[in-house]
């Protein structure tokens, strides 16, 4: 049983972002406590974690294993080694942009979350009968002593960016960020790696990390050459872009003798020499004053050297104006998500001109609204307003209250399977899925698994008796 589960949450968390991960090549190394994969390429989603403005043009992992001490997973931490990681990454020029591309990741984004709460909760879909699970709090309890505890050694970090035609002018832009390796492990708070458990008390977790060798080089103008059609080019062709467009791919040279090599010869400058160093985080797991931050972090690295160059100033400054624009744009797409999107009619224009019409007044409605409602919203935030009677029986409470009674009936029943939902129950479920404040999502969604298991222990307990 706590195989199987331990087998789902890896491959939720590795399928959806390496490629050649399934339920039969894990089923075959999970049960020896060690999976073990070479050349793995990477899918377009891992990047989308970032949040950025970027595309994936290649990605692999020559190296990737994972031990799990199965007899001792409640003391000893699970080790990620991840060796010869490397991105090739380009912009996502702003016409590719939209509104759907936008609406499908967020979609995905908090799909990924509602599996993880599922998860925790011991459910996979349609399970509800008590004598298929274990409690809830066990499961719980031992993912997030699993993810306190995680392990990470990361060697031979390669990540490039090349712009073949940038929004300034000029020939490619290329920059690259190289690590040796950096080590990620749990520590007390002496800052000595252990193993912790949240039983044992404190409201901070602490992470160490150690990194080696952490530099930043670019492509000058003169050797900065563009890539080509994507569909013309190898994976051996793209493995050089790593080493300066020459046969050390195959050689598996060191990236520090690539350097060197390359940088006698004029054609990578560094930005940012070698340094290493090691980095304190610590997390508050339960906030207690909203003052406090949420994490904090503690940088002591060796000497840093910048050197710029105005081509790769002017790079740089092109990436942030970039990155900016993309975060603009989803601002206001999010804003519509939230604000507009959940009303928006299912239905071609043609022949269903009133309901578009009924949206659009509606939507104008709403914009009109959202002065007035901004105000009020700086009001409950200020510290000197209390909760009133009044307020809880508002409106606005009171639809939130339906909202919320809405979408625990719909998970329920969409989980129990007694009573399938109708096609526009589901679109109503997806709908609110996307456009509810994620806090109230995630809550909600706990709360309706957690009736669910209530109903399914009562039924197992009646059924005994």
């Amino acid at each position: 049983m706590l195989e199987s589960f331990v087998e789902q949450y890896l491959l939720r968390y590795l399928g959806d972002y390496i490629f050649g991960v399934d339920k039969q090549n894990l089923s075959v190394t999970t049960w020896r406590g060690e999976i073990h994969l070479r050349s793995a390429r990477l899918k377009q989603e891992a990047l989308e974690l970032l949040n950025l403005p970027f595309q994936l043009i290649f990605g692999e992992v020559t190296d990737l294993k994972i031990n799990v001490p199965w007899n001792r997973l409640g003391s000893r931490a699970v080790v990620v080694e991840l060796t010869g990681l490397r991105l090739l990454l380009g912009p996502k020029p702003p016409r590719e942009w939209s509104e759907e591309e936008e609406l499908r990741r967020v979609h995905l984004s908090r799909q990924k979350l509602v599996d993880r709460t599922d998860l925790l909760f011991g459910l996979k879909e349609g399970e509800t009968e008590a004598s298929e699970q274990q409690p809830q709090g066990f499961f719980a309890r031992l993912f997030t002593r699993i993810g306190d505890n995680l392990e990470l050694h990361l060697r031979d970090l390669h990540v490039r960016f090349q712009d073949d035609a940038p929004a300034w002018g000029g020939p490619p832009f290329c920059v690259g960020v190289h690590l040796s390796s950096v080590q990620v492990q749990t520590a007390g708070s002496d800052w000595e790696p252990t193993f912790i458990h949240r039983s044992e008390g404190g409201h901070e977790l602490f992470k160490l990390l150690r990194l080696r060798d952490l530099s930043c080089y670019h492509v000058p103008p003169g050797w900065a050459t563009s890539l080509g059609p994507r569909e013309e080019l190898s994976d051996e062709d793209l493995r050089r872009c790593f080493c300066g467009g020459t046969a050390a791919a195959a050689d598996n040279a060191a990236w520090p003798d690539v350097f060197q090599r390359l940088s006698r010869q004029g054609r990578l400058d560094h930005i940012l020499p070698p340094t290493s160093g090691q980095m304190r985080l610590t997390q508050a797991i339960e906030i207690t004053d909203p003052e406090k931050p949420r994490f904090m972090l503690n940088c002591e690295l060796e000497r840093i050297q910048l050197f710029l160059a105005s081509s790769s100033y002017r790079g740089i400054c092109g990436i942030m104006s970039l990155v900016s624009e993309y975060f603009a744009f989803q601002e206001v797409t999010r804003h519509w998500i939230e604000r507009y999107w959940p009303h928006r009619p299912h239905v071609a224009v043609h022949g269903h001109a009133q309901l578009w019409w009924r949206y659009a007044l509606r939507c104008i409605r709403l914009a009109a609204a959202l002065p007035l409602q901004e105000k009020v919203e700086k009001v409950k935030m200020s510290p000197r307003s209390r909760v009133s009677f009044e307020s809880l029986l508002s409106e606005e409470n009171l639809s939130r209250l339906r909202l919320q009674a809405e979408y625990c009936d719909l998970v329920t029943r969409s989980r129990a399977g007694q009573q399938p939902l109708g096609e526009e129950e589901q679109a109503r479920l997806q709908r609110l899925q996307v456009s509810l404040h994620l806090p109230d999502l995630l809550r909600w969604r706990a709360m309706a698994l957690e009736r669910l298991l209530q109903q399914a222990n009562s039924a197992a307990s009646s059924a005994s008796s």
